[in-house]
């Protein structure tokens, strides 16, 4: 990178240099950290060329790191405008629009987008991830958006694919298998929470744990996750096809991805069909769209019987007791606070703001309406940025919500200072359609009982699955209305709020949902039933 930046510093102040040196001098300068030099070399390009294009949308990103969301969608609206051709910068937009809290205006430009490009790839793969967090407008919109995006991918990894002759791993039902989980996030992040345990508790007489990791930034939590894996492969720095090449030399059974269309993904990797049975798991709510993946695991309240048709996968369900997840919580948790005294409660919610929709804002302000006199504690990351508490505020207060009734928080230094909010909460909301899964978790851990609401995905009945497993089905909502009326009941019942304060905690360390070892063994049943069934098809 250095040697990169001395030549193309000299050459963007050449007399012939010009914008294109420039421009891609910002980009070096971005990668090797300099990231006040590359704002300053965006600024000058776009000074020079407002039509600019990536320098703009380059800066945008830049803006978009250091919490500037205003003027970094003002950039990508630019650039958007200038080539209406291309879509980089509606992406990013979009996904700014997202994370901010606009999902309705996030799904509304993909969804123009695609409905005059209906079979771009890189657009039905940003609508894909859109709406998971928004209601669909038509059956079958979401299903097909990934349907499409993993077409594309299959047909590339069929360009690239050296032919193998299908795979010789030993059809025994009943032998030693080697597993490999496949994530980027074998880091400090929320999916290593629900991992960890599991890969900790495999029964090596049974099963050999193999960890394929695409952690671009790996850390501390990272070095935990090397020393419980049998066999651990950084492929972060490694293309698909030799990583394809690494899982058949390494013989693996069953490939197990953690990612799905999250960020960083290895979607071209799995296409491959490197593995004789693969499938998703965990860390995403909804259909990889690849033919190539087998399975998706599931339990039978997050996909009940008919959810087959929203996914190109077929579904493998963990028997009960429990959830489709298992909660480790982290070290150093604080202890639930004191008892709610007096009322009227304080409500909560501690999602990203992706998830807090128009619609769900709306059924909040129904709630504090009925419920005099209450509050509400909206705890996000993206809070931090003056705009988007701003507009918040506003649209708490264009509902009838007095600002002082609404409290916006956002990130604090580290877990235990976040779960030490909790204190000030009496009832948690859970966000729809995507409910949480960590935060609700963390809820329960904390004493707070969490009311959600049923949805029609899997990533709208997480929260169900969470709840049933735990025996609590007066928290589970059936529609807005009910959801409304479940927590301004429980809110009136200040001795229920305290029995939950006091006992939930308890009651989830030891129920099925913190149960690592029998969580574990349905795991394994489950990815034996799935070995069982490969073996048949080869005889």
């Amino acid at each position: 990178p250095e040697q990169a930046l001395y030549f193309l510093e000299r050459a963007a102040a050449s007399p012939s240099g010009g914008e294109i040196a420039r421009s891609i001098l910002g980009e070096a300068q971005m990668h090797s950290g300099r990231l006040e030099d590359a704002e300053r070399s965006f600024r000058s390009v776009i000074a020079s060329v407002p039509s600019s294009y990536s320098p703009r949308i380059n800066l945008a990103n830049l803006l978009i790191r250091r919490g500037v969301l205003d003027e970094a969608e003002e950039h990508l609206r630019h650039a958007a405008a200038a080539r209406p051709d291309l879509f980089q910068a509606y992406n990013n937009l979009a996904l700014l629009l997202l994370d901010s809290g606009r999902s309705d205006e996030a799904a509304a430009l993909v969804r123009e987008k695609a409905s005059s490009q209906p079979n771009d790839p890189a657009i039905n793969r940003c609508l894909a991830n859109i709406l998971n967090y928004v209601d669909e407008q038509r059956p079958g919109e979401s299903l097909a958006a990934h349907r499409i995006h993993g077409e594309w991918i299959e047909r590339a990894a069929q360009a690239a694919r050296v032919p193998s002759g299908g795979h010789s791993n030993f059809p025994d039902p009943d032998r030693r298998l080697r597993i490999a989980y496949l994530s980027p996030d074998f880091r400090e992040h929320s999916v290593a929470y629900f991992i960890e345990p599991v890969m900790r508790r495999h029964d090596r007489e049974r099963f050999e744990v193999f960890a394929y990791s695409n952690a671009a930034a790996p850390d501390a939590r990272t070095e935990v996750f090397k020393s419980i894996a049998d066999h651990w492969r950084d492929i972060a720095r490694t293309g698909d096809t030799s990583a394809a090449g690494m899982i058949r030399a390494d013989q693996i059974d069953i490939l197990v991805d953690l990612a799905g269309l999250t960020h960083n993904n290895r979607l071209g990797l799995l296409a491959l069909k490197p593995a004789p049975v693969q499938m998703s798991y965990c860390g995403y709510p909804s259909t990889t769209g690849l033919s190539a993946v087998d399975y998706r695991l599931v339990d039978q309240v997050t996909d009940p019987p008919g959810s087959e048709s929203r996914c190109v996968e077929r579904l493998l369900y963990l028997r009960p007791p429990g959830s489709f997840s298992c909660y480790a919580p982290p070290p150093g948790m604080p202890e639930p606070a004191p008892l709610v005294t007096g009322t009227p409660v304080v409500f909560g919610s501690f999602n990203v703001l992706s998830k807090v929709t128009p619609p769900v804002v709306e059924t909040w302000c129904r709630i504090l309406t009925q419920c005099p006199g209450s509050r509400l504690v909206l705890k996000a990351r993206s809070l931090a940025e003056p705009s988007v508490r701003r507009r918040y505020a506003e649209s708490f207060a264009s509902r009838g919500i007095d600002r002082d009734r609404v409290e916006l928080l956002g990130p604090l230094p580290g877990v235990a200072d976040h779960l030490a909010v909790y204190g000030r909460v009496a009832i948690a909301l859970d966000p729809f359609p995507y409910n949480g899964t960590t935060t609700t978790y963390e809820a329960l851990w904390m004493g707070v009982p969490v009311v959600t609401l049923a949805g029609i995905t899997h990533a709208g009945r997480v929260g169900a699955s969470i709840l049933t497993a735990l025996g609590e089905p007066l928290l589970i909502a059936r529609n807005t209305d009910d959801y409304v009326r479940t927590a301004c009941e429980l809110a009136a019942d200040l001795s229920r709020i305290n029995t939950y304060r006091t006992t939930l905690r308890g009651r989830l360390g030891s129920s099925p949902l913190c149960d690592a070892e029998g969580y574990t063994r349905r795991l394994e049943e489950a990815l034996r039933i799935a070995w069982s069934c490969w073996c048949g098809s080869t005889r």
